[in-house]
């Protein structure tokens, strides 16, 4: 789901959604609001149903890409 809109790995994202990498490299996403972002995501992004660790990991990998 959150590949079909968002830049992984270098891949293009189907819409105008920002890459990981460039979330990552962003000043203003820090750990907390990808958190928030992802508890409650914003239209036209579909309701998550994940977990606390699923969400924890997916900011850590997103957080990684900055140091790539």
């Amino acid at each position: 789901m959150v590949r079909a809109c968002y830049d992984v790995a270098g891949e293009t994202p189907s819409d105008t959604a920002p890459g990981f990498r460039t979330l990552a490299g962003d000043p203003k996403r820090d750990r907390t609001s990808l958190r928030l972002f992802l508890i409650n995501p914003h239209p036209p992004m579909p309701q998550l149903t994940l977990s606390t660790q699923e969400i924890d990991d997916l900011v850590a990998y997103i957080l990684s890409l900055a140091n790539d």
